[in-house]
């Protein structure tokens, strides 16, 4: 499997009587490691008063921040004093000869090799076209970027440090600032100038297992909490003013972005202590509320539960309402790396990919496709609270989910004599869908577009090819309209073929046909803003070249964009934004949607930042980047909007502090030298 296809964390467990070890293993297999009471670094910090974000000049920045190399030079003076398993750690890594391994590593060359310059808002330079002047927020993208200069542990792709590369778009102009996630992680081995934590490269062979006896103790050594320890590499999001470094092993990491893009470590997630699971890298909000689900492979963890749970965050209780385990077997752990859901039923999933230890010395990936085994869908509920709620429902076809496009429900009522003489209930999943899925990073998969059908009356699934034409995977929606944009909840059209009229789609809720003796009347909750979705195509190589339209209206393959000049790219970024209608001389508004992503020209070694119209399909410009964009993970548009809240948020958190503690040489002197806190982490007041 490429890299560019999936980014899943492995995991491994092989001593079920210590749950340290399981644990160790589970997260740093299903990715890496590290908690402790070391402060993250901040090099090169100033004080910022401002509380938006805000398109600064090249005047009121500090330089780039100095190359990690040259840091390191400087701790590398400083004597680091090791224990004994720390030695010894770092005896066998030697005996791996990791050397040539990383020397002719896939994942440490071309795009995938790290960089070690971090900017600060530098400004973009646009080669073609422009950038609208409607488009306020800022483009994000997280990804693994090891410290090359301090590798010396065997390597995988997702054992990398989280760099988190920040586009802001406003008033018609775009800077860009990449930064090292200050994750506990990245600051202990940058303090120490070497690699600390384990690795999933070097859990391979007799040496791998001999590591596996003491790296428990070794990491326990550094942290204390084993939820806390996997770089925060793989997603990010914005939920309730808090913005949220993710990684599938791992517990919600928050940083505060100050306005000039810059982060700071604020700590782990737990909702006030009720999380004893990972969260999964894809929570998704239903409305103001947050759902979320995890797996483990902690062998006491699954005797006590179970392998996943699944959880809602209240927005109007400011807590969790629900979580709980919703699988009925503890037999296999299954690879279940996204959930989805409709307007009553939260959507997971039991796959054929399931977690076997046997890549220790078989090699490969450490979760196996495994065909006897059938797909089967977990429907639970909005108000469900026990495993008892959970409906589950076999296929009947073996095969995986990773990231699925959207899910709707549809009502078919038959009427007689003006009474409802039955109602049947169906789903519908449009995902990308692979038969044989091998989660390794050396080998190619091929995912369809496949929309399936769960009837919710026979507890049976259907499924239909949409396109066979193309590889692709990474879906993504567009960002539902703003209550305040939208007037409300979105209206729901019929998603019915093509006999029905497209005017007839976007204004009614309901169909009704007439039949001998009586009416058939469906209903859909698929609202007119969802009609369509996008997805990034595979190349023949597996690159991402271009991104993919799906029309689940037609229900059909509506459109492909390939990227210029052999560009090879990534995740489609989308951003709802509004500006003025074309055909109105009143200064009315609609919404318009474009699709963003960093692509990288191998011929020039230069990485780009492309921008399309989501409706024509039409490039609207094309960034030239300051410095090269490694390939990577997920991405997500905040908007202006939002980043204004979450400035406000940490300014009234600050302001609080400010009141405990009046005195600003005092303020300062607990905030940044007792607690860590660079000066240019905190605004003069």
């Amino acid at each position: 499997m490429t890299a560019q296809q999936i980014h899943h964390g492995q995991a491994a467990h092989y001593f079920d009587r210590d749950r340290a070890t399981t644990m160790i293993l589970g997260f740093l297999l299903l990715c890496g490691a590290s908690h402790s009471f070391t402060l993250p670094f901040h090099p090169g910090h100033h004080r910022i008063s401002t509380t938006a974000l805000n398109y600064l000049t090249d005047s009121d920045l500090p330089s780039s921040v100095s190359p990690p190399s040259e840091a390191l030079q400087q701790q590398q003076q400083r004597p680091v004093r090791r224990s004994f398993l720390h030695q010894l750690d770092r005896f066998l890594t030697e005996l791996q000869g990791a050397h040539d391994h990383l020397r002719n590593h896939t994942f440490l060359s071309g795009n995938f090799a790290p960089v070690s310059k971090e900017h600060v808002s530098v400004s973009v330079e646009v080669v073609e076209g422009s950038i609208p002047e409607n488009l306020d927020g800022a483009f994000l993208r997280n990804g693994p970027n090891p410290i090359r200069d301090m590798q010396k542990k065997r390597y995988h792709w997702f054992d990398g440090h989280a760099m988190l590369h920040t586009l802001v778009f406003k008033n018609g102009k775009a800077r860009y600032t990449n930064q090292f996630i200050p994750s506990p992680r990245f600051s202990i081995e940058r303090e120490l100038g070497e690699e600390y934590f384990p690795t999933m490269g070097e859990y391979k062979g007799m040496l791998g297992l001999m590591k596996l006896t003491f790296h428990p103790q070794l990491v326990k050594e550094k942290i204390s909490d084993l939820l806390t320890v996997a770089p925060p590499n793989t997603n990010i999001m914005m939920y309730n003013n808090k913005l949220y470094c993710l990684h599938e092993a791992s517990l919600p990491m928050e940083c505060r972005m100050r306005p000039d893009s810059r982060l700071e470590y604020i700590g782990y997630e737990t909702f006030d202590g009720v999380l004893d699971y990972p969260v999964s890298a894809h929570p998704v909000k239903d409305g103001d509320d947050l759902l979320f689900h995890s797996y483990s492979v902690d062998d006491k963890l699954i005797q006590e539960h179970g392998t996943m749970k699944v959880g809602r965050f209240s927005a109007s209780t400011q807590s969790v309402n629900t979580y709980f385990v919703p699988t009925p077997t503890k037999s296999h752990v299954s690879f279940a790396h996204s959930l989805i859901h409709t307007d009553n039923y939260i959507i997971m999933w039991d796959c054929s990919v399931h977690f076997c230890t046997d890549a220790l010395f078989m090699g490969g990936s450490f979760f196996r496709n495994k065909q006897d085994y059938t797909l089967k869908f977990g429907l639970i509920p909005k108000d469900a609270t026990s495993r008892d709620d959970v409906i589950w429902i076999d296929s009947g076809v073996a095969g995986a989910i990773v990231h699925p496009l959207h899910a709707w429900e549809e009502v078919i009522e038959e009427h007689q004599d003006g009474q409802i003489t039955s109602s049947r209930t169906t789903i519908k999943l449009w995902t990308p869908f692979c038969k044989d899925l091998e989660l390794d990073l050396e080998k190619s998969n091929t995912f369809h577009m496949i929309e399936f059908t769960i009837d919710m009356n026979t507890k049976t699934v259907s499924q239909e090819v949409i396109d066979d034409t193309i590889n692709s995977e990474f879906a993504t929606m567009p960002p539902k309209p703003s209550r305040s944009s939208s007037g409300g909840s979105s209206p729901p059209l019929v998603s019915f073929h093509s006999a029905l009229q497209e005017s007839a789609l976007e204004t009614s809720r309901r169909a009704r046909f007439n039949t001998r003796g009586g009416t058939t009347k469906r209903y859909t909750t698929l609202s007119i803003h969802e009609r369509y979705g996008y997805t990034a195509i595979f190349g023949d190589k597996g690159d991402f070249t271009g991104y993919a339209k799906w029309d689940m209206v037609r229900r059909c393959l509506h459109s492909t964009v390939y990227y210029d000049n052999d560009d090879t790219g990534g995740e489609p970024m989308l951003v709802r934004a509004t500006k003025k209608a074309a055909d109105t001389a009143s200064g009315a508004e609609e919404d318009a949607i474009y699709v963003g992503s960093y692509v990288y020209n191998k011929e020039e070694n230069q990485s780009y930042f492309v921008l399309y119209d989501g409706e024509t399909n039409e490039k609207v410009c094309r960034l030239k980047m300051p410095s090269r964009v490694p390939f990577g993970f997920h991405g997500t548009f905040i908007s202006g909007k939002d980043f204004d809240s979450h400035f406000q948020y940490h300014e009234a958190l600050d302001n609080q502090f400010n009141a405990q503690c009046p005195m600003k040489w005092i303020r300062f002197f607990i905030k940044d030298y007792i607690l860590g806190h660079p000066p240019g982490g905190w605004s003069a007041k």
